[in-house]
């Protein structure tokens, strides 16, 4: 079972924050992440909510989230989607935190900051808050005194299939050289500074992909301003505007020769996410040296946020020199290669099993003089132990390898052939039995893909930290046709690294199978006995 995750967001209306947390949702959930939305009560809506959407809380009332939070579990994770107009004011949020924190069971809280804020608005409540996320490095400062509770995750780009510039002019009937761009019809995102620049370029297009907000007085004046502007200087404006889906405006941009970012001048603490459709459409992007566009910085063409006439020339540049212009389109490829939205889910994705193994993981680290305990034979005369045996014997088949063997009294007893282990003591009577053992880390086994028929870890996962344990499982299911897994319930225990239980047994099996590209062929039996969790991992083209 993967982590449960909670979103408490703005959902299914237009507003930034649902289309970051749908377009997230979206990727965690194809890597079978079990995501959940928590929605403000709004008449914004546009769209029918899903089934695994409610409706609780509104803008500085978040006691009904902190009612919602109550219910879920130690392990699951409580993840806010936060701005400070969509969830309240300072001290409405520092209310609920504490009392979220004053719950006698509560999740574990992220918080995503799309606006960091006042210096030191979050560092008073770091003892209360598992984790805040930020975009970009720019944005850290404000939250530092977080320390390592501060993660930078940074803000993706949305997965869409590449459309050529040819095919996607079909699509939409353009024509002629275009500079696009994208984003709510705001004042502050400085579009009259791109008309400017384009000015002297007398047959060259500006497309403005938008959308209202709210339709207002304010975004009307600013389209009328903007248009009244492009006719005093010549440039053909082409405005596309309410077409708010990724499948509705993405052929329009992907028109276009160039994708410019908006050109807001002031240094805030956010990242731009319009700018960010820029990667996805694949073009050459130019931006300007602010820092809320520092996320393109890499793969873009960027000037200096006050010279109009850089801007002029950077865009002649790109639309006369080819190969200035193929540099940065690769650049933009590479760009939506390491910042889409499937590719930084699993940034979350870490984050969250990070926070999940936090409630499992042996908070008392092993000694550094500690001495493992003599591995008498006598241990197994204990019929629930003589049960699990039983079961191996019952479940192998052909050649099989022991992960973890010890002193060999298991695979000895259920007919194993070959045995690794890190205790060159326990090897050596393993070797008197006559075994054919080797001295190998569980994470790093030194055999071919697929060398043995079943692979033994019996009593072997609980003893390595969560993130080993996976490594571990990983490289039985590399090597190994079938996987037989044991776990014993007894906790705590100085050597047992986690505790196992079903859930977490269920998040080990999860992550180990979540990039192997045959995990859908993996069939999972999973029985409790009163002292031991049995598992079995099998491939589906070896039965």
């Amino acid at each position: 079972m993967p982590p449960r995750v909670y979103f408490a967001t703005t959902w299914n209306e237009k507003c930034g924050i649902a289309d970051y947390s749908r377009n997230l949702v979206t990727s965690l959930r194809k890597l079978g992440v079990d995501v959940r939305i928590i929605a403000n009560i709004t008449d914004r809506r546009e769209w029918e909510d899903e089934d695994f959407v409610v409706r609780c809380w509104k803008v500085g009332q978040l006691d009904p989230l902190v009612e919602a939070a109550s219910k879920l579990k130690v392990h699951d994770i409580l993840h806010l989607q936060h701005e400070w107009g969509m969830m309240g004011n300072v001290k409405e949020m520092e209310d609920f935190i504490n009392k979220f924190h004053a719950l006698k069971v509560h999740p574990k809280l992220v918080i995503t900051v799309h606006y960091v804020g006042p210096d030191n608005t979050w560092a008073k409540l770091k003892h209360k808050i598992d984790a805040l996320v930020v975009h970009s490095k720019h944005m850290v400062i404000p939250a530092s005194d977080l320390g390592e509770k501060t993660y930078v995750i940074p803000h993706g780009c949305p997965v869409y299939p590449p459309i050529s510039r040819e095919e996607a002019r079909k699509m939409t009937g353009l024509s002629g050289k275009i500079v696009a761009s994208f984003g709510f019809m705001f004042p502050h995102k400085g579009w009259e500074r791109v008309i400017e620049a384009l000015a002297p370029l007398k047959d060259v297009k500006f497309m403005l992909v938008s959308s209202f907000f709210g339709k207002g007085e304010t975004t009307n004046e600013y389209e009328r301003r903007l248009k009244e502007l492009a006719n005093e200087k010549g440039v053909e404006l082409i405005h596309i505007y309410d077409k708010f889906k990724l499948s509705e405006f993405m052929p329009y941009l992907a028109s276009a020769d160039i994708f410019i970012t908006s050109w807001e001048v002031y240094d805030r603490g956010i990242t731009s996410g319009s700018a960010m459709m820029g990667l996805t459409a694949r073009v050459p992007i130019v931006t300007n040296d602010t820092n809320i566009y520092s996320l393109l910085h890499p793969y873009a063409l960027v000037v200096h946020r006050h010279d109009t006439e850089a801007l002029t020339k950077a865009i002649k540049l790109l639309l006369e020199d080819k190969h200035v212009y193929m540099k940065y389109k690769k650049l933009a490829e590479e760009g939506y290669a390491k910042l889409n939205w499937d590719t930084v889910a699993r940034s979350y994705v870490k984050l969250y099993s990070k926070l999940f193994w936090d409630c499992f993981r042996n908070p008392e680290p092993l000694p550094e003089d500690y001495v493992p305990p003599p591995h008498p034979d006598g241990i197994y005369d204990d019929p629930l132990q003589k049960e699990r045996l039983d079961w191996l014997k019952k479940n192998i088949e052909g050649r099989i390898l022991e992960v973890g063997c010890a002193t060999g009294y298991v695979l000895q007893y259920v007919g194993g052939h070959v045995g690794v282990d890190i205790n060159p003591e326990r090897l050596e009577v393993a070797r008197q039995r006559g075994l054919e053992v080797y001295l190998m880390d569980a994470t790093d086994l030194k055999f071919p893909d697929n060398s043995f028929d079943t692979v033994l870890l019996p009593e072997v996962l609980e003893h390595l930290e969560p993130e080993q344990a996976v490594k571990s499982l990983r490289e039985a299911l590399r090597v190994g046709r079938k996987v037989l897994i044991t776990l014993p319930k007894e906790w705590p225990d100085i050597e047992h690294r986690w505790e196992p239980t079903k859930e977490s047994v269920d998040m080990l099996i999860w992550e180990a199978l979540l990039d192997l590209p045959q995990k859908e062929k993996i069939e999972i039996k999973m029985e409790e006995t009163e002292k031991f969790f049995l598992v079995q991992l099998l491939s589906k083209d070896a039965c």
